[in-house]
């Protein structure tokens, strides 16, 4: 089991240039993420929920 966590701040500097997030740097340096998820429906507290955009995936 994988129980290393992420700040979210880390995930946003990763993707320069990116809309991730409106959200404070106070903000994205308190939050960690424990996994990144694709399915809305299967998402719980603690993750980072992703919109993929195509042939599979309806980026909502």
């Amino acid at each position: 089991m994988n129980t290393s966590m992420t700040m979210l701040s880390h995930i946003r500097d990763m993707l320069p240039g990116s809309n991730l997030l409106n959200i404070s740097e106070e903000a994205a340096k308190s939050l960690q993420i424990s996994s990144i998820g694709s399915d809305s429906r299967q998402v719980q507290a603690g993750e980072l929920f992703v919109a993929l955009s195509g042939e599979r995936f309806d980026a909502h």
